[in-house]
């Protein structure tokens, strides 16, 4: 009889156990859908750089100092115009990226606020590039396993198909770039915000 009652405890714990993992992992899922749900409509790029918890360091460049670089030179061979790219540093203890930036003088319309965005990992002889409405750099960050993450601002496709010029929806994604720079979208929404 004792041993059963031991045994029914044993069971008991376990369930219990299970339970409380159970819920632990589900609240981990919601924070996660729901933390890019959670940005100010006032100011979408402060709010996503609250989110953002990392070690990772900003510095700005002289693009005259990577003027020979293969990827720079090409970037801007492919983007010639009038105004001044920027670029920046973003690393940690283990790892250095080069993020330049470059709005497009010969864009007309909507397209005229994307910025041209290079991410260069010079070591490893590997570049990236997008296009988004946002310059910030700090929207670019290392996590713990030395991936980069940031967040792409454009617009939505709702917006471009309804031409809602007055409410313009904006389309946030959440991207991580592996190893090989291969960009993995880990969150998406829809929202309207300022971005200034």
């Amino acid at each position: 009889m004792e041993w059963t009652i031991t045994k029914l405890k044993f069971i008991y714990v376990a369930i219990l156990l299970i339970v409380v993992l159970s819920c632990k992992n589900n609240k981990n899922e919601l924070s996660l859908k729901s933390d890019i749900e959670s940005i100010n409509e006032n100011n979408c790029i402060d709010s996503l750089k609250l989110l953002i918890n990392t070690t990772t360091k900003y510095k700005n460049l002289d693009i005259s100092e990577y003027s020979t670089n293969h990827s720079i030179k090409q970037w801007l061979n492919n983007n010639p115009n009038k105004n001044e790219p920027f670029i920046n540093e973003v690393y940690n203890d283990n790892k250095k990226l080069i993020i330049g930036f470059l709005l497009p003088d010969n864009a007309t319309g909507l397209m005229s606020n994307l910025y041209d965005v290079i991410i260069i990992d010079i070591k490893n002889n590997q570049t990236y590039m997008l296009k988004s409405l946002s310059n910030d750099e700090k929207l670019f960050y290392l996590d713990n396993s030395n991936y980069l993450n940031y967040y792409r601002i454009i617009y939505s496709d709702k917006f471009i198909l309804n031409k809602d010029w007055d409410n313009p929806s904006l389309k946030i994604e959440k991207i991580k770039l592996s190893t090989n720079f291969i960009p993995k979208k880990e969150k998406e929404i829809v929202t309207i915000c300022n971005l200034y």
